[in-house]
């Protein structure tokens, strides 16, 4: 299943959530991308969260080497968790 990222300006955002949840499988460039996107909504001050990764999403994660990049109190397992979180900050 294809991932389609739509951003008008990343600077716009405070908070950026990658939900995975409806995302059965990602490849490596997919992951790379994503850490890419991570990085530079924290160089702009923003927060950026995942959630909803199943077994298959986080290895993609963990090989591309974006894991250890995300904070654990910044992966969720549900979407309305990460929102619920992103909204205390």
């Amino acid at each position: 299943k294809a991932i389609k990222l739509k951003f008008q300006n990343i600077k716009d955002y405070k908070v950026m959530i990658f939900d995975f949840s409806l995302v059965s499988s990602i490849d490596i460039s997919t992951a790379i991308a994503i850490g890419h996107l991570l990085e530079e909504t924290e160089q702009t001050g923003a927060k950026g969260f995942i959630c909803g990764t199943n077994q298959s999403v986080s290895k993609a994660i963990y090989d591309a080497g974006v894991l250890e990049k995300i904070e654990p109190m910044h992966r969720f397992e549900t979407l309305d968790k990460a929102i619920q979180d992103a909204c205390l900050r």
